[in-house]
């Protein structure tokens, strides 16, 4: 909807995107770590409401989240049917189409084109309810023109 010029939202007000720079990948288990303990303990979140999306491989065993079973003290389920009470860990390319209230994308580094870097990360984003959390390194997120959020 446009209103003298400006594009106004007309969707549900929802909370500020995190931007959490890694500076490599062998960080991301520690800081993913960290933001599913301030989204459970400070946002009180419920680890079922928590996905996190990975743009790689969960088969891969160069992907630091290959075969993880537990992120600190929280169970991570790599099984898609079926309830849980963990947070689920599945790619976003399995998950399209799915939504969740809290998405945490994460491994979003791509050496393809751009352009399917971006509909990756797009597709990722769009399937959170109403908290989204990008864990990246920094040549990634520069590359995006993002800024790590002040708070991370």
């Amino acid at each position: 909807s446009k209103f003298l010029g400006e594009t106004v939202p007309i969707g549900p007000q929802g909370t500020e995107c995190r931007v959490i720079s890694i500076f490599k990948q062998v960080d991301l288990k520690e800081k993913l770590t960290l933001e599913l303990d301030r989204l459970i303990r400070i946002e009180k979140i419920r680890p079922d409401e928590i996905v996190i999306l990975s743009g790689k491989s969960l088969e891969n065993p160069n992907n630091p989240l290959f075969g993880i079973a537990k992120l600190g003290q929280y169970k991570i389920d790599q099984k898609l049917k079926g309830k849980s009470d963990g947070i689920l860990l599945e790619t976003i390319r399995k998950y399209k189409g799915l939504e969740s209230k809290y998405v945490v994308l994460v491994e979003i580094d791509s050496r393809d084109d751009s352009e399917s870097m971006d509909k990756l990360i797009y597709v990722g984003a769009s399937r959170a309810v109403s908290g989204l959390t990008v864990i990246s390194t920094q040549a990634t997120l520069e590359r995006l023109g993002w800024t790590e959020s002040q708070s991370a």
